[in-house]
């Protein structure tokens, strides 16, 4: 079985087996306030730029999530990047990463 939630900023699907138990899962979404810590991440590696747009991808088997990643463009003036963040592996090591 597949339960799809959407909503003007992206959808989540999420598969079941026969017993009504969590497969996997998959969302994705656009244009979303970021958590506390990656927004710390953003700002301290990349003091002076703005976040114009980003999106959350996300997968995982039952009820852990396997992959995790927010694709963030941002700009500074008439220079813009597109910046990769890995949510799961902050404060371990600085993650951000040009695309």
């Amino acid at each position: 079985y597949r339960i799809t939630l959407k909503s003007g900023q992206g959808f989540l699907k999420a598969d079941f087996d026969e017993d009504g138990e969590l497969v996997r899962t998959y969302q994705r979404f656009e244009n979303i306030p970021l958590p506390l810590d990656v927004r710390r991440e953003l700002y301290v590696a990349h003091k002076g730029w703005s976040m114009t747009e980003n999106k959350y991808i996300a997968s995982g088997r039952g009820e852990m999530l396997e992959k995790e990643m927010y694709k963030i463009k941002i700009e500074n003036g008439s220079r813009s990047q597109k910046i990769k963040l890995d949510p799961r592996s902050l404060g371990r090591t600085s993650v951000a990463s040009k695309q």
